[in-house]
C-alpha cells in the first residue's frame, strides 16, 4: 500500500534523470524479502564488487571511521544489516564500503540520530499509513532522501 506525505522535501535518484519534487513517497511491505532481493540484484548488477573502479570511495578516513562506527552501533543495538554486495566488507585501505540496508533500526541508534552521508540506509517498516505519519510528525524532519 503506497502513500504520500506532502512536504517541501525532494526525492532524488542519483545518476538518473527522474526527480520527484514536493512529495516523499512511502512504500510499506508486509515483509522485506522482495525489496531486499531487488536491492541486491540492482546493486550487484551495477557494482559486482566494491573493488570495482566504478564503485566510489568514502571521501576521507574520518568519514570512513564515522560510517563504520554508526554501522557497528546499529548492529550492537539490534539492527539487522543487509550487505547489498553479499560478502564484500568495508575496506579501510581503499575506504570502500558496500551499501547496507539496516532493518529494524531504533531511534537510539546513531544512524537514526545523525546525518549519514554514506551507503547505509535504515529501513523502518509499518503496518499502516497512520503509523508512518505519526512517526514523521513526532520526529525531526529529514533534509532529503537520496536513492543510489
Amino acid at each position: 500500500m503506497p502513500g504520500q506525505i506532502k512536504s517541501p522535501y525532494q526525492l532524488k535518484f542519483r545518476g538518473e534523470e527522474d526527480q520527484l519534487e514536493g512529495a516523499l513517497t512511502l512504500v510499506m511491505w508486509e515483509n522485506l524479502t522482495d525489496p531486499i532481493l531487488t536491492g541486491r540484484e540492482v546493486v550487484s548488477g551495477r557494482y559486482p564488487t566494491a573493488a570495482s573502479q566504478d564503485f566510489t570511495s568514502i571521501i576521507d578516513d574520518k568519514a570512513f571511521i564515522r560510517l563504520n562506527t554508526a554501522l557497528q552501533d546499529a548492529i550492537d543495538k539490534g539492527a539487522e544489516p543487509v550487505n547489498l554486495l553479499g560478502e564484500d566488507e568495508p575496506s579501510a585501505d581503499t575506504r570502500k564500503m558496500p551499501p547496507y540496508l539496516l532493518l529494524n533500526p531504533s531511534d537510539e541508534m546513531l544512524v537514526m540520530k545523525e546525518e549519514i552521508f554514506g551507503p547505509i540506509l535504515p529501513v523502518k517498516t509499518y503496518e499502516d499509513l497512520g503509523e508512518v505519519i505519526d512517526y514523521i510528525n513526532s520526529n525531526e524532519r529529514p533534509l532529503a532522501l537520496y536513492l543510489y
